[in-house]
């Protein structure tokens, strides 16, 4: 398995390095690259972050130097619709993909109409992460 020490993004990077807000706490599952939302969850836990400067990745980049996604996880804390948004059938289609929306629980209707153009059916939701997959029939 190969891992990537980088922010990926969405769209064109504006530097080459990115700010990633990482939570005072162990496995924090609200690090995010979103200075807003880290001050939301700052103000809302009253738990302190640091701010650490990360290479920037495309998306599509990421996909390219993968190849072949069987499982797709977004979860980028207050990203993850821009990231949905900029998947691209001509980069392959994993055949599951996962994120969050901690602000339209179901997912956006622009996450949801895009998914849907790109062949993916609903899965589940569950709180605010919704699962999305190919019909048996296009997976794989």
């Amino acid at each position: 398995m190969t891992t990537y020490l980088a922010a990926v993004v969405g769209s064109s990077p504006e530097n080459e390095f990115a700010s990633v807000y990482r939570f005072n706490r162990i496995w924090s599952e609200i690090d995010t690259l979103d200075r807003k939302t880290a001050e939301e969850s700052r103000m809302a836990t009253g738990i302190g972050y640091r701010e650490n400067k990360v290479k920037v990745m495309l998306f599509d980049e990421l996909i390219q130097k993968i190849g072949y996604v069987n499982f797709l996880n977004v979860d980028v804390e207050g990203l993850d619709k821009e990231i949905i948004l900029r998947l691209r059938p001509d980069l392959g289609r994993p055949d599951v993909i996962v994120f969050e929306d901690g602000v339209c629980w179901g997912g956006s209707i622009e996450s949801i109409e895009h998914l849907k153009r790109l062949g993916y059916v609903h899965l589940f939701t569950s709180g605010g992460s919704i699962g999305y997959c190919l019909p048996l029939t296009t997976a794989g």
